[in-house]
């Protein structure tokens, strides 16, 4: 993509009131921190054909970086705590994003956090049902 493409898509961003066009062909994105994506919506739906692998991949060794698998049996009340947490802890990690737009760009860094839960049996365990 060519620059003037570039350009001409971010206005189109821009007039659409996703983003603010700055000096300089800077960008301010405009859309809350704390969306939620559409089920299977075309954003869901490329994280997971193009980048959730990506994401899973790293080794989650370095300081800052944590892959924590939790599995229990919960009761569907358990489950709607958990859906509270999970709903705080969206409102916490939108809030730190927002106190940290203060720092200058080289003091932040990107930050990639996956939540996810369902009812799930693993595969191999279930192929020694009887």
């Amino acid at each position: 993509m060519t620059k003037v493409e570039c350009l001409k898509k971010l206005l189109k961003l821009d007039r659409l009131g996703i983003i603010t066009l700055l000096p300089g062909d800077r960008v301010r994105l405009n859309t809350a921190r704390d969306f939620a994506w559409l089920p299977d919506g075309p954003i869901q739906t490329f994280f997971r054909h193009s980048e959730q692998n990506d994401f899973l991949k790293g080794t989650f060794k370095n300081d800052g970086e944590q892959f924590v698998f939790l599995h229990g049996m919960l009761t569907s009340t358990a489950v709607a705590r958990v859906d509270t947490l999970v709903n705080k802890f969206r409102e916490e990690f939108a809030a730190l994003h927002k106190e940290s737009q203060s720092a200058p760009f080289h003091q932040r860094h990107g930050v990639g956090i996956l939540l996810a839960h369902r009812e799930w049996e693993p595969r191999s365990f279930a192929k020694l049902r009887r």
